[in-house]
């Protein structure tokens, strides 16, 4: 006698489309999320380097200043100061000046303790990355910040004193008194991190 056999062909079941949608959905929340975080950790990792990229210009400033650092020639090129300049409004096509993206190194040739261009620069450095110095500041006894606005600030040593001399201007270049005991150097990443780079009297640099 003749057996004849049916097979029924066992079928899987797929993904339904909600579920691919859903699958989809998470996998991309959390690609955004990595992503996001990681463009936040570089975003940091850059703007600590520029504030201590401030911050060891800063020392250099001073290891010039309290050092016999030669400047120029002659018996007097010994005989000066250094300090760096920061300066908010001024304008990027100036080479000898600083602004919001730059700020500059200089020679205290005469000892007055502020920065005179074109005479007196060193070095200028730029920054970069979307990255920028968004305000500058002058801490009191009491450790307030009061903001110093559009103006800027040159902060110089001169030998054999290792204190910091801070002098601070307007835009107009016209020097404004603050009885101040540091200075404060806030920059700033395109994502609004922020670092303060702070300068005391007494010379001492930090970040935080």
């Amino acid at each position: 006698m003749l057996q004849i056999t049916n097979y029924k062909l066992r079928t899987e079941k797929g993904f339904t489309l909600v579920e691919t949608l859903a699958t989809l959905g998470i996998f991309m929340f959390i690609t955004l999320i990595v992503f996001v975080g990681n463009n936040r950790f570089n975003n940091t990792i850059l703007l600590t380097n520029l504030a201590y990229d401030v911050a060891l210009t800063v020392a250099r400033a001073q290891s010039y200043g309290v050092s016999v650092k030669q400047f120029g020639s002659g018996a007097e090129s010994f005989n000066v100061g250094y300090g760096v300049h920061f300066r908010l409004c001024g304008t990027t096509a100036d080479i000898n000046e600083s602004d919001n993206v730059s700020f500059v190194l200089f020679a205290d040739v005469n000892r007055n303790q502020y920065y005179e261009k074109p005479d007196e620069f060193l070095e200028r450095y730029l920054i970069r990355r979307g990255n920028g110095i968004n305000n500058l500041y002058w801490l009191d006894s009491f450790g307030n910040a009061n903001l110093l606005g559009a103006g800027g600030a040159d902060i110089s040593f001169e030998r054999p004193d290792p204190d910091a001399n801070f002098v601070f201007f307007d835009c107009d270049g016209n020097i404004v008194s603050h009885n101040a005991r540091a200075v404060r150097v806030e920059v700033i990443s395109p994502a609004g991190i922020i670092k303060n780079i702070n300068i005391e009297i007494t010379g001492q640099i930090s970040v935080q």
